[in-house]
């Protein structure tokens, strides 16, 4: 059981590590509709931890590239590991969007996110676990951006399908800070809530950022982040 404890402690890990980040992005979980032009690229390094009060927390770590590929798409490529109770699970993935109309200062952006996952819990064997479909809207407001994602998620290892959603607004214009909240889950857990702030060290170039969320349950599980974004 640790075994499946630690695959389903990366998988929550992992929705926080997966996205390409671009306007919210990282820390958040929502998607948000921009893109990488053709020829961008983004390094990210992320560190999580998740747990409950009394009970083992599951850390993880992940190292993630995408770029953008031109005919309005990017694709990422990422690798995760966690630990839980000394039983380690590691997780591999590709994700990706596409937009069907473009976002910009004064318009909004709509795309089609996907990714495919393959994970190894312990000492198994690295197979499929997961495979993602999701539409996303941005609607840029001044200094705001709302977000917004609704799409459908398949667990191999649960043989379960799953509505998932989520809505974030982030808010830029703070100097070198932005700040952004939101809320995100799916319709066979509670929701949780989120809320992180990113730091620009060089514009245009290297980022930090931070997270904490809560799931509204009554176990009321925690997951915090950190994370670093270069771009070249």
């Amino acid at each position: 059981m640790t075994s499946l404890r630690a695959l389903l402690a990366i998988a929550a890990i992992g929705a926080l590590l997966h996205p390409a980040a671009a306007l919210a992005g990282r820390p958040l979980t929502t998607e948000d509709a921009g893109l990488l032009g053709r020829g961008e690229c983004e390094l990210e390094l992320v560190g999580a931890r998740e747990g409950v009060r009394g009970e083992p927390a599951a850390r993880g770590a992940s190292a993630q590239v995408g770029c953008g590929i031109g005919l309005r798409s990017q694709i990422a490529l990422f690798g995760a590991r966690a630990h839980l109770a000394g039983e380690r699970s590691e997780e591999v993935g590709i994700v990706g969007k596409t937009a069907l109309r473009e976002l910009t200062d004064e318009s909004t952006g709509v795309v089609i996110a996907w990714a495919a996952t393959a994970a190894r819990p312990g000492s198994g064997s690295l197979r499929h676990e997961g495979t993602e479909v999701k539409a996303v809207v941005t609607q840029p407001l001044g200094d705001w951006f709302l977000h917004a994602n609704l799409g459908w998620t398949r667990s191999q290892a649960d043989k379960l399908n799953s509505t998932i959603w989520s809505v974030a607004a982030e808010r830029t214009g703070l100097g070198p800070v932005d700040a952004m909240a939101e809320v995100f889950g799916d319709d066979r857990s509670a929701p949780w809530i989120n809320a992180g702030l990113r730091w620009t060290l060089k514009p245009d170039t290297l980022f930090v950022d931070a997270s904490y969320g809560v799931q509204m349950d009554g176990a009321r599980a925690r997951l915090a982040t950190i994370g670093l974004k270069y771009a070249f």
